[in-house]
């Protein structure tokens, strides 16, 4: 994960970090408890770090957690329904390549905070992790150059999930990866629906139902974000 042993040790309790998630939301005017403001949700690479993960850690009190931590997008799922896929993307640098987007590769393997150099860069055209997957999925704004509205049968399997220097995947990395392909979805018509929920879940009250293609989700309420909040990605 690029995370080192001596920043564990000097960091905050899962709890506290919970708390400052749930502030940064608020600075948004998203309300954790997803009881008054526009309705949200995270979005996610899969289930199994909010289905499972949290909920199975001894450090999280889940009887805390505010319910917008309890309900999510699992992005892979809606990708596949939306672009028409026989079957789900493994994993973030199938949809990055899919969509023909140049990835971002990490520079610095360990760059200095505050410095302004965050170790991250796009990736020059030519560059053979910028190449496209065999089959592209057309349009999604102008970082694409592309017109709106293609469609795919599958998706390349050529993909890694390592960064330039072969080592593992970075959390920020994958944030802005994640945050792309959203965008990019968004641009080509995707309305982002809930798909899963953990244990004691659910969709805001506030939230409207909506019908939507047969698929493993547990939950279907239209999520709306404050489009500043997606459409700026880092």
């Amino acid at each position: 994960t690029g995370i080192t042993q001596a920043e564990v040790d000097a960091s905050v309790t899962v709890m506290k970090a919970f708390e400052a998630n749930a502030a940064w939301l608020r600075s948004f005017g998203l309300d954790p408890e997803l009881e008054t403001g526009p309705t949200w949700a995270f979005a996610t690479v899969g289930d199994f770090d909010l289905r499972r993960s949290v909920f199975e850690d001894p450090n999280v009190d889940t009887k805390k957690l505010p319910a917008g931590y309890r309900q999510w997008v699992n992005t892979k799922q809606t990708f596949m329904e939306f672009y028409g896929l026989s079957k789900r993307p493994r994993h973030l640098r199938e949809m990055v390549s899919a969509l023909a987007l140049e990835p971002m590769v990490r520079v610095d393997p360990r760059p200095q905070l505050g410095s302004g150099n965050d170790g991250y860069h796009n990736v020059p055209k030519g560059h053979p992790h910028a190449e496209a997957a065999t089959d592209e999925i057309g349009g999604g704004g102008e970082e694409r150059g592309r017109t709106s509205g293609a469609q795919v049968d599958a998706i390349s399997t050529e993909t890694t999930e390592t960064t330039e220097s072969g080592g593992k995947r970075a959390g920020l990395e994958d944030t802005r990866e994640l945050a792309r392909v959203v965008k990019c979805m968004l641009e080509d018509g995707c309305v982002f629906e809930l798909t899963s929920t953990s244990a004691g879940g659910g969709c805001s009250p506030s939230a409207t139902s909506t019908s939507a293609p047969t698929s493993t989700s547990t939950s279907r309420c239209v999520v709306e974000p404050p489009p500043a909040a997606v459409h700026e990605v880092p």
